[in-house]
């Protein structure tokens, strides 16, 4: 059976954390599942956050009557992560992509991700996505589960924080344009083995 959007967004946030708190239970000295495990963080962290700004972001614009303004919010966290907004320092997810785990400022960079997450995470499941699935039928919300399903496959896999991030053709062209980039920085990378 087909699941709606909001299903599919609690499925996706599981997973993420999953990775995160897997990686912060690993001893220091098991490198390689550490790495695995951060590896599988980002990449399923920037397929989710792409698709739900070109989908899930737009569907919130449409449906709900200050639905711009939850987005701007959204788009906000977002930012965030892929850029370190409001920071002197770049702790975005670009920085610890290709950072030694045994760099100095790869696990306060990490907490910080991570404390962010969970804020972002609990005001979608519990505020935001609620009040979209409110506003719409159960064939508009799996419609949107499917539509948010196909969009994952034309997304890059790794952050770019200077990618339009606002919707539209022109985020959904450059989101595919990198995939072939974000394939090849993949190359050689090791992911968590899913069961």
């Amino acid at each position: 059976m087909e699941k709606a959007f909001d299903e599919l967004v609690v499925q996706d946030h599981t997973q993420i954390v999953k990775y995160l708190r897997k990686f912060w239970e690993i001893p220091e000295i098991d490198e390689d599942n550490r790495k695995r495990h951060v590896n599988s963080f980002i990449r399923a962290l920037v397929i989710h956050s792409l698709a739900e700004e070109m989908i899930l972001y737009t569907a919130l614009i449409k449906y709900v009557p200050n639905g711009a303004e939850i987005v701007a919010g959204l788009r906000d966290e977002h930012a965030q992560f892929k850029k370190g907004k409001y920071s002197t320092t770049p702790w975005n997810l670009q920085a610890i992509d290709f950072m030694p785990l045994n760099d100095p400022n790869f696990v306060p960079l990490l907490h910080k991700i991570d404390k962010l997450l969970d804020h972002h995470i609990k005001e979608e499941e519990d505020q935001d996505f609620p009040t979209l699935r409110r506003h719409m039928s159960d064939e508009e919300a799996i419609q949107l589960g499917r539509d948010f399903s196909k969009a994952k496959s034309y997304v890059g896999t790794h952050p770019h924080p200077l990618a339009p991030d606002h919707g539209g053709l022109l985020e959904m062209v450059v989101n595919m344009a990198v995939i072939p980039i974000d394939k090849l920085a993949d190359v050689g990378r090791e992911f968590v083995k899913e069961e």
